[in-house]
């Protein structure tokens, strides 16, 4: 199913798909098929976002969940991309979608936002530096196949999260270990 990066990541996801069906329904629109949703109490905003399937087979999608008041939640982001773009494989196999396909990732208006990485005792989080700039376009991943488990996607999205890390000056993303391995 079609749904924006926030919603592919609750925990809870089938249980929302049955409370709010008609928040996640795709629709069609010119440039094929389109699914967003705002969640929230009334009067309140909750996590915007986006996913549109082109006709060409080409998915973008947007989030705006990881920004909270002026920090970005970098301790919970790589997983989060990871999970929904291994949603979003299972979904072009489903369509007879085929490789090559290309990852890209940017975040817009990051640059006065600081990141959050978790560490320490009892998930107490660190505040690191104010990300070096307002928008970070990372360069693209071409990705051989579409058939790829969870493990080697996470290999495959490494250089676009260690960039992103890297714009808060650390040398790579906290989520791999010195192998390159995935840390739970």
């Amino acid at each position: 199913m079609l749904l924006p990066i926030y919603i592919v990541n609750e925990v809870g996801l089938d249980e929302s798909l049955l409370l709010y069906p008609s928040a996640f329904q795709p629709r069609y629109n010119f440039d094929g098929v389109f699914c967003d949703a705002r969640l929230g109490t009334p009067g309140e905003e909750g996590p915007e976002g986006y996913a549109q399937l082109f006709r060409t087979g080409i998915i973008e999608a947007a989030d705006n969940d990881a920004f909270v008041d002026g920090y970005i939640k970098g301790y919970k982001l790589d997983e989060v991309l990871v999970k929904a773009v291994d949603r979003y494989f299972r979904l072009l196999r489903e369509l007879g979608i085929e490789s090559p396909v290309f990852l890209l990732l940017s975040l817009v208006g990051a640059g006065d936002y600081r990141m959050l990485q978790k560490g320490g005792p009892l998930h107490s989080y660190s505040k690191l530096r104010t990300v070096d700039r307002d928008d970070l376009l990372v360069p693209e991943v071409m990705v051989e196949s579409l058939d790829q488990d969870l493990h080697a996607l996470q290999q495959r999205m490494r250089p676009l999260l260690d960039a992103v890390w890297n714009a808060v000056r650390l040398p790579h993303s906290p989520h791999y270990d010195e192998s390159g391995n995935w840390r739970r």
